[in-house]
């Protein structure tokens, strides 16, 4: 029958014949049985010394049989130096009837230290005392190292469960979430006392910050068998709150159900305060950068408002007949007016740059003809101090993307800077191509800088000696603007400078050339104003402040436009629902109703009808957004003040042609 076939209802296996052999000894027996359990065996003849080891003992040992020097001494000489005397001390003892021999030694084996077990029990002679000893030995290294490994972890549970004790708020609760136990530190942090806590529901200690679904989820969590972790609010006995981070970990009993639970919670509220603390700053920076950008904004408007009737006026004024001490009266004021708005800019510049919000925007230029712009503006002013101008430029592509205009803004300061400090010799602006980056320097023979003052020249509103603010004049912010918009090209603006001798500005920014266009490459200089076009726009002028009503009129008019003033946004809708308009020149903040309410009303007007009116913003709010503001609302284009006649001709100028077309 096959084995596995059922008999009667039982399993019965299959037999198997074996050819009969040789009838096993005892001795064969118990030999298999040594050899099965890796035991080796050994016999002292007590009386001759002398000590035999079975082939297995030699391998234990490393030794090559026959390798054995047959006696206890040599056997001992085996034995760790450690262990070594103890053992012959065991061997003496147990051959002199003492005591019998169980014992572990460390036992060299080749390059190896192995640990054996090592029993023998002593064989008496008719007279009662002992003739020989009969033992076994096996190996027990493995098993020391698991016994070892085992106390060092469980010394290492217990350190932990101390620690875990001193410092972790640990309780334990049963299925209904009633606390059974409590340490030390939770009475500590909840201010309870330990028999005020225990029989007592968990949500004792919660705030209404964690209400009663939060505990349903977390009693859920654990009887599911599942580890919660969490933080939570907690109130003591006091009414004050603290923190926790805690983990629940739910105990099963037989049957696989949790019935238990342990917290393990952690005392966080240092944290929890400090991140409040955070946030709280964060909402006061927040607060302050609103503040001081609504204050830029309002004192950009408020400066630039005036600006805009001084400098326009002036130039309406120098376009008139004036005799020559008039006219040199009038550049000083023109002069004047374009120093305090340069001043304004910087100031706004500056606070783009700290805010984050100023954006390079890279074209690409021809750097030569480029640098020759740049400089050229200063050859008259140089020619007046009697110092010598010179540039050098080598190396240079024939075409690179940069952000040309913020490059300009950081050479003109350079080279103004040290044609400003300059009396006698030679200021020298030299540019230069690497393989990876194009490289500036303004050197000058001017009156130098002290070493000291080296880094502080480039902190804002700092100049490096209060006598050159009195003598030379400047707020210290040019070399603070420059630095950081050297910085935000990929470089670093650097000064060596030596009082008496002159100084060197330098700065490298990184160099990606852009594809050469044939035939000539226009400088980016500003051409002249745009004429006057060719046929007179009606214009609507929404303007509330009378200088700049008349100065916007002036020039319009002085270009064959006809124009129709409103004084607030309100006034311009009305204007728009009478009568058409070729375009609308719209002040943003007017009384009654701004520019942008206005366009958003004019847009709505025109909807019906498919009309669409081109609304140019004319304003004195300057700063980084307002453009993209004006625009979103529905704007066409933005005009900044103080207002410029060759930019109000040129956008008139297009949409006179637009117009036309």
């Amino acid at each position: 029958m096959r084995a596995g076939a059922k008999k009667r209802g039982k399993i019965v296996a299959k037999r198997v014949r074996v050819a009969p052999g040789p009838a096993a000894s005892p001795a064969d027996r118990l030999d298999r049985a040594l050899r099965s359990a890796g035991m080796a065996a050994w016999h002292l003849d007590v009386g001759t010394g002398v000590l035999s080891w079975d082939e297995r003992l030699s391998s234990l040992h490393a030794l090559k049989p026959g390798a054995f020097g047959r006696t206890a001494t040599a056997w001992t000489a085996l034995v760790h130096a450690g262990d070594r005397d103890r053992f012959a001390e065991d061997l003496a003892a147990a051959a002199g009837g003492v005591r019998a021999i169980d014992t572990q030694v460390k036992v060299h084996a080749g390059d190896e230290l192995r640990v054996l077990r090592v029993t023998a029990a002593p064989e008496l002679d008719g007279a009662g005392c002992v003739s020989h000893l009969a033992g076994l030995a096996w190996d027990v290294s493995d098993q020391v190292w698991m016994e070892s490994e085992l106390q060092r972890a469980l010394r290492a549970a217990e350190q932990y469960r101390v620690a875990l004790e001193q410092s972790a708020i640990v309780s334990l609760f049963d299925a209904g979430g009633i606390l059974r136990y409590v340490n030390a530190n939770f009475t500590k942090v909840s201010g309870y006392a330990r028999e005020d806590l225990i029989g007592q529901p968990l949500a004792l200690v919660r705030t209404e910050q964690h209400g009663e679904a939060y505990l349903a989820e977390l009693l859920a969590t654990v009887r599911a068998g599942r580890i919660f972790r969490g933080e939570m609010s907690s109130r003591a006995k006091d009414g004050s709150t603290y923190w926790l981070y805690a983990t629940f970990v739910p105990f099963r009993d037989a049957t696989g159900k949790a019935h238990q639970f342990m917290a393990i919670q952690f005392d966080i509220s240092e944290r929890k305060e400090a991140e409040r603390a955070l946030v709280a700053a964060k909402i006061a920076a927040e607060a302050a950068s609103r503040a001081k950008s609504e204050f830029l904004a309002n004192m950009s408007h408020e400066i630039r408002t005036p600006m805009n009737g001084i400098l326009g006026m002036t130039e309406l004024l120098l376009g008139t007949p004036v005799d020559r001490e008039q006219r040199d009266y009038l550049e000083t004021v023109r002069a004047s007016g374009e120093g305090l708005l340069e001043i304004i800019n910087g100031i706004l510049d500056l606070s783009k740059i700290e805010a984050g919000r100023l954006e390079l925007e890279e074209r690409p230029f021809a750097p030569a003809v480029w640098l020759a712009g740049v400089v050229k503006p200063f050859a008259p002013r140089a020619r007046e101090k009697g110092v010598e101008l010179v540039v050098a430029a080598s190396g240079l592509p024939a075409r690179v993307t940069a952000d040309a205009l913020r490059l300009s803004q950081v050479l003109i300061n350079l080279v103004g800077n040290a044609l400003k400090f300059t009396h006698v010799g030679t200021v020298t602006v030299e540019a230069v191509a690497t393989a990876t980056q194009l490289r500036f320097a303004v050197k000058d023979t001017g009156i130098g800088i002290a070493p000291d003052k080296h880094r502080l020249i480039f902190q804002a509103f700092t100049q490096a000696d209060g006598t050159t603010t009195r003598r030379y004049g400047g707020t210290g912010l040019g070399l603070s603007i420059s630095a950081r918009l050297v910085a935000i090209m990929g470089g670093e603006l650097t000064v060596d400078s030596v009082v008496g001798s002159g100084s060197v500005f330098a700065f490298a920014v990184p160099l990606k050339l852009a594809p050469d266009l044939p035939g000539p490459v226009p400088a980016p200089a500003p051409g002249p104003p745009v004429p006057p076009a060719a046929r007179g726009l009606n214009v609507l002028l929404a303007e509330d402040n009378p200088i700049n009503q008349t100065l916007a009129r002036r020039l319009l008019e002085k270009a064959g436009h006809r124009v129709t003033v409103a004084v607030n946004g309100r006034e311009a809708v009305a204007a728009v629902a009478r009568a058409a308009f070729d375009v609308v020149l719209m002040d943003v903040q007017m009384p009654e109703m701004g520019g942008l309410e206005a366009t958003a009303a004019i847009r709505a007007l025109e909807g019906p009808r498919g009309a669409h009116t081109p609304i140019i913003a004319l304003t004195a709010h300057a700063l980084e957004g307002d453009r993209e503001l004006c625009l979103a609302a529905g704007m066409d284009d933005y005009l900044s003040k103080p207002l410029k006649s060759a930019e109000l001709y040129e956008v008139i100028g297009r949409f006179a042609a637009k117009a036309a077309s």
